[in-house]
């Protein structure tokens, strides 16, 4: 007896080790399966995205660089009609960078030369109030010598007249060249407001005439594809209209689609039009129209 309740107890526990094996193998096999299930979904999931991504960006680069094409058909047309204005404002602005530089050469000058006779006045001032008999200067030829009081005063006073006109002369020609030069910025603004239709903003104008052209594109899309499906719908629903009635008869009198059912196949139904002798298994279309209402169930 106990020998037969070790064998037992043996082959209970085999048993036990044997299920217990094919539930765990079959547990692992589902945990696998909705691993690999799992996996298969991400993948599928991010595959659709990479090509949804790779859409977008194919047709963002596509806009972007029609967009492109457009602005520099639209630079090109403006660098042909702006050519001439352009050539005429670098002259202008070039004559108006040289007469600055004159003018600021010939301010110099008067600068100088009106310190000069501010100085050769000065000069005379105390040459005519002195009582020496002699004066040192070098007035007369840029080097210090002694000169006759009474001949330092007449050649000073000589000076004094050439540098005063020649302070005159610069005078006249500094507001001849300042009124050149405001001519000359004169007419740089008014070149550069001409150019200001041609030039400023055309890239903005360019994107936003093709936003408003891709725009009325899409809504004319739109509402095409509405037409032809309204035109559609119509044309179906004159087909089965056409179909249901029998062009033969009175309009009065209508042919009905039979819904039949075959007892020698297991009741499987089917439908049967009495005028054409058609059978269809499917549900015809003009049920989705105008229903059952016509409809009568006969077996066969």
């Amino acid at each position: 007896i106990l020998g037969a309740v070790a064998r037992a107890l043996q082959l209970l526990r085999k048993k036990q080790q044997y299920y217990a094996v094919e539930m765990q193998r079959f547990l692992r096999g589902c945990v696998g399966r909705m691993r690999f299930r799992r996996i298969k979904e991400m993948a599928y999931r991010r595959a659709k995205q990479i090509a949804a991504a790779r859409h977008i960006q194919r047709l963002y680069r596509g806009y972007k660089g029609r967009e492109a094409r457009d602005i520099e058909k639209e630079l090109q047309l403006m660098d042909h009609r702006a050519r001439p204005l352009l050539a005429a404002l670098r002259e202008a602005e070039e004559r108006a960078k040289t007469l600055e530089a004159v003018v600021s050469r010939l301010e110099w000058e008067e600068r100088h030369v009106r310190e000069s006779l501010d100085e050769i006045q000065l000069e005379l001032q105390m040459c005519l109030n002195t009582n020496n008999k002699y004066t040192d200067s070098s007035r007369i030829n840029n080097i210090p010598q002694r000169f006759l009081t009474k001949f330092l005063r007449v050649r000073l006073q000589d000076h004094l007249e050439h540098e005063q006109e020649v302070q005159r002369v610069k005078f006249m020609e500094l507001n001849t060249r300042r009124g050149d030069f405001r001519d000359a910025e004169r007419d740089v603004l008014a070149l550069r407001r001409e150019l200001v239709p041609l030039t400023t903003g055309l890239i903005s104008d360019v994107k936003r005439k093709r936003t408003f052209q891709m725009r009325h594109a899409v809504r004319l899309k739109k509402t095409s594809v509405l037409k032809i499906q309204a035109l559609w719908r119509r044309a179906l629903v004159r087909l089965c209209i056409c179909i249901e009635r029998n062009p033969v008869y009175p309009h009065d009198q209508f042919l009905y689609w039979t819904k039949r059912f075959d007892k020698s196949i297991s009741d499987e139904q089917f439908y049967f039009n009495s005028e054409t002798n058609e059978k269809l298994k499917k549900r015809p279309y003009v049920y989705n129209l105008f229903g059952d209402r016509h409809v009568s169930s006969t077996y066969t």
